[in-house]
């Protein structure tokens, strides 16, 4: 899911710290989270779509249909 959502910030030209911010995180938390190496868990990943101004499944619907 991380590289999803890393996939959509860089299409988007979001800024990492953007999510650090709103999630109260250092930038390099975020890194992990965004390269795999660490979990997303379901409460930032609510924050995440809500500071983008996305629905909750948006990131869900790219993985079914992309097979991740």
């Amino acid at each position: 899911m991380g590289e999803i959502i890393k996939n959509y910030l860089n299409s988007k030209g979001i800024k990492f710290n953007t999510l650090a911010n709103a999630l109260g995180y250092e930038d390099s938390i975020i890194t992990t989270m965004l390269n795999g190496k660490r979990k997303i868990s379901t409460d930032e990943y609510y924050i995440i779509c809500q500071t983008l101004g996305l629905k909750p499944n948006y990131f869900y619907e790219i993985a079914n249909r992309d097979g991740k």
